[in-house]
């Protein structure tokens, strides 16, 4: 039987091409492996080499022992920089030389039989060894920056017994090749690459500094379903991190807060829609949909409990596009105890609060298959995502550097108020556009000690019809 064949590699250590060296530690080692493996090393040839090489860097630097690579050719098309010539011989250079080692029977595709006389395939992974003790000790000193990501991938289309699969596999989700995009898409296609494209090469200039001295200043928009109207939010190095995470980073030096629409999903929806949210009180302004506008502050004795079971339940019906879900999910009562009773309770009183989630869509038909559009997965996260891509670009025009991170953006102390108000302005502009309704949306201003109330006036934090 393979003993390598269940080897579990997380994402965070396989073998990206995607970054640079940022500190002179890592620009010496990248010129010194560059020289020792007779590499280009000036041109465009030796950018690509240097971003192979400082990627590989940093991912035995980071990934405590043991490296994965997706070495099938088709893989490296996420990497233009690179390409499946350079990448792979970079991977066997270092190699050769002893520092990777390649676990047998890995980047196979052989099958094999278990204990339990079950079938399985090995993982078609490469799974490297790290030779820690091969390479200079000031690795660990090095430091590196994401700098080429992809710019724009689209997700397959899968239905719901696909999605079932791939997720209890722990698969990732398939997308189209660059070649099938273009061919369908066409211009729209390039013209979505473009936006990304400019964005990064604005951020080249105001990197993401995290506080171990990595950085990153790129990302990749990722469309889902086969089209470009579903999806489309913004990913990036930072996006997966906590906040208290990203709101360590600097920009040009200086410390950043994180701007966040407050109960943004069911105010967006709502907005877009062309609906105002019922129960207002008689000044027409609101904090937060989830406490103040339902009526469930106090239907636990912790507010907060309360909150977190609200917008737990609007997610539910939001991320499943059915406005009459019966139940909670499995996850909902495994994070919040909901009961089926409190799971109806603070159902009705979404939707009578936010009349906007009754004209969703669900997601999949009877038969499994993706036929609703206004939902949690299409829709809602497109429109999103168009509104915090266009303040980028307002904030681009003024000279603001700003980051992502869905409905959320990531900018300089100094900057929040002119952010705040951009992208205010900005959904504002934008539900106008689609409904006919203005709407100015309640956020908050978070650091690393947390709720910043000081940085903006009061009235920039309220939500409001103008």
């Amino acid at each position: 039987m393979n003993q390598h064949a269940d080897i579990k590699i997380p994402m965070s250590h396989r073998y990206h091409p995607t970054r640079e060296p940022r500190n002179e530690i890592a620009t010496i080692l990248c010129d010194l492996f560059l020289e020792e493996f007779s590499f280009p090393r000036s041109g465009k040839r030796g950018k690509s080499y240097t971003i192979a090489v400082a990627s590989l860097l940093y991912a035995c630097q980071t990934s405590h022992g043991r490296v994965g690579v997706a070495r099938k050719a088709a893989a490296w098309s996420q990497y233009p920089l690179v390409g499946k010539d350079i990448g792979p011989r970079v991977i066997d250079a270092f190699a050769q030389r002893g520092f990777i080692t390649l676990v047998p029977d890995t980047g196979t595709v052989g099958f094999y039989q278990d204990d339990m006389d079950q079938w399985k395939a090995n993982p078609t992974l490469s799974v490297y060894d790290v030779n820690t003790a091969a390479f200079p000790k000031d690795l660990a000193d090095a430091r590196f920056m994401e700098a080429t990501c992809e710019l724009v991938q689209v997700n397959v289309i899968e239905s719901r017994q696909q999605r079932a699969y791939r997720e209890a596999h722990g698969y990732r989700k398939k997308r189209l090749t660059k070649k099938v995009a273009r061919e369908r898409f066409g211009d729209d296609f390039r013209a979505a690459q473009v936006r990304v494209e400019q964005q990064n090469q604005y951020w080249s200039d105001h990197p993401l500094v995290f506080p171990n001295g990595d950085a990153a200043c790129c990302a990749t928009r990722i469309f889902h379903d086969e089209s470009l109207i579903s999806g489309g939010r913004l990913y990036g190095m930072w996006t997966n991190m906590s906040g208290p995470e990203r709101r360590q980073a600097t920009i040009d030096g200086e410390p950043v807060v994180e701007i966040d629409i407050r109960g943004s999903q069911p105010t967006l929806l709502n907005s877009l829609l062309g609906y105002k949210l019922n129960g207002l009180s008689p000044s027409g302004t609101w904090f937060d949909v989830y406490t103040q506008i339902t009526g469930l502050t106090f239907y636990y004795e912790d507010m907060d409990k309360a909150r977190e079971v609200a917008k737990g339940v609007c997610m539910d019906l939001i991320g499943s596009g059915n406005p009459q879900k019966r139940s909670p999910s499995r996850d909902l009562k495994k994070n919040t105890g909901v009961t089926q009773e409190d799971f109806e309770h603070f159902r009705d009183a979404m939707l009578k609060a936010i009349p906007g989630l009754n004209d969703m869509e669900p997601r999949f038909d009877d038969r499994g298959d993706v036929s609703g559009y206004i939902n949690g997965a299409g829709y809602l996260p497109f429109h999103e995502s168009e509104m915090i891509l266009q303040t980028l670009e307002a904030l681009r025009d003024q000279n603001v550097p700003a980051y992502p991170v869905h409905d959320s953006l990531i900018v300089k102390e100094s900057d929040v108020v002119v952010a705040a108000q951009t992208l205010r302005g900005t959904i504002c502009n934008y539900c106008e556009q689609q409904s006919g309704l203005r709407v100015m949306v309640p956020i908050t201003v978070k650091d690393t000690g947390g709720l910043r109330i000081d940085l903006l006036h009061e009235d920039d934090r309220k939500g409001y019809y103008p």
